[in-house]
């Protein structure tokens, strides 16, 4: 057998293996679904027999888990069985989807680390005020030892 062969025959098993395994992820998916649960990508994992790895870098994979995540944040129902939604069908559409996640959760950040530094502002403003008392006390004993002398 040339080498050529054995690597179509691997593709085609891997193929046919690889359809079985979306079924099995959509499944899985539909099952959580079906408990209440919000499918994430290390249950569906584990149902599947498969590493979180592979959920991530096979994009019809994801495509999947991220339409059932999303159905069930919306209060999915059927909209979670039905598989993949046409508009993360397309990788372009679930990179465009990862993207503005991404760049709302950067803004979240963002305003969390300007109230960080506000706090941390005032805090250090506090312990300056706090600390103010004692020094207009040693400033008034030095001004009345001046008065006196």
């Amino acid at each position: 057998m040339s080498a050529r062969a054995s690597r179509e025959a691997v593709e085609v098993a891997s193929g046919a293996r690889g359809s079985s395994l979306k079924a099995r992820v959509q499944a899985a998916v539909n099952d959580l679904a079906a408990e209440g649960k919000t499918p994430s990508f290390y249950q569906v994992a584990q149902r599947v027999g498969v590493a979180r790895s592979t959920l991530y870098r096979r994009a019809d994979l994801k495509a999947v888990v991220v339409q059932g995540r999303r159905a069930a944040a919306d209060g999915g129902g059927a909209a979670g069985r039905a598989g993949p939604a046409e508009s993360c069908g397309d990788v372009g559409a679930c990179a465009a989807d990862d993207r503005a996640e991404r760049a709302a959760l950067e803004a979240a950040l963002e305003a969390l680390q300007k109230e960080r530094d506000a706090l941390a502002w005032r805090l250090a403003l506090r312990q300056r005020l706090d600390d103010r008392p004692r020094f207009v006390y040693a400033v008034c004993r030095l001004g009345d030892a001046a008065l006196i002398g």
